[in-house]
């Protein structure tokens, strides 16, 4: 299930320049999906949620959203350096590979979910405004995430309004992968583009197929399922598109900037509420 030694056209990587060692592709999956356990390590796991949770939330249905990077856009993001507790994260993916190596690519965007022990998100594609690349580091807990084929032609992402309206199914199961503690998911091409991903909104749930399944703990293994506590879920993209950058803390900006800065804030908070 899970590729014992990483090789060429791994997730992240160009033909003959492999992933970090510790990053594994996924074959049984559609596309690009690698993952890494224990890629961040305990206490820098618990640095980082000590930041999150020292920030504010945007409260949604099911869930708390902390945004960063600026608000994704069609039109052009307005970006902003990502905060001081992301950056050595966001280094580490650039030296992985997990973003590209011709030149070394760090990801300028990032989301960060908090669900509860038995909160999930529906079947959603992260749309038009990200580069089609992902990176999910995941704190505190276990969830497995699923990849759906939909049966419709439209996507729908809950994270930003930038994709179409919502499938009336989320379609054929075509994979999952557990996402342990600590950590790290890359997903790409097909995976991105064409497939669905969600998380189930239940307590416990099996592992049974997962696959991932050969790199877990035989305890893990043995278990057969995972009972879910409060998680931290850190995702890390690239923007499509950049209309400028702005460093708000240091940098000049001019009025008209700084208003449609707030108002796509506004814009991006109703979007995502609904």
């Amino acid at each position: 299930r899970a590729r014992a030694d990483p090789g060429p056209g791994d997730a992240g990587a160009a033909p003959g320049r492999p992933l970090g060692a510790a990053i594994r592709r996924l074959d049984v999956l559609p596309g690009e999906v690698a993952y890494a356990q224990g890629f961040v390590g305990t206490e820098e796991a618990a640095q980082l949620a000590a930041a999150v949770e020292a920030r504010p939330f945007v409260a949604l249905h099911g869930r708390l959203l902390q945004n960063y990077g600026g608000v994704p856009h069609l039109s052009g993001t307005i970006c902003e350096p990502l905060p001081e507790f992301l950056r050595g994260l966001a280094i580490r993916l650039r030296e992985s590979g997990a973003f590209g190596h011709d030149p070394p690519i760090a990801p300028d965007q990032a989301l960060v979910n908090k669900y509860g022990p038995s909160q999930g998100i529906a079947a959603h594609n992260d749309g038009e405004n990200f580069k089609p690349r992902a990176a999910i580091v995941s704190l505190n807990s276990y969830a497995v995430l699923r990849f759906f084929r939909p049966e419709a032609a439209t996507l729908d992402s809950p994270e930003g309004p930038s994709a179409a309206a919502k499938s009336p199914s989320r379609g054929h199961e075509v994979g999952s992968v557990l996402l342990e503690p600590n950590s790290l998911l890359v997903f790409a091409g097909a995976a991105y583009e064409e497939l669905t991903h969600a998380i189930d909104p239940v307590e416990t749930e099996s592992i049974e197929g997962v696959a991932n399944w050969d790199l877990l703990s035989p305890e893990l293994r043995a278990a057969g399922q995972i009972k879910r506590e409060e998680r931290l879920s850190l995702t890390l993209r690239n923007v499509a598109r950049v209309q400028c950058v702005v460093d708000l803390e240091h940098d000049y900006v001019a009025p008209d900037i700084r208003e449609e800065m707030a108002r796509r804030t506004v814009w991006w908070r109703r979007a995502i509420s609904q």
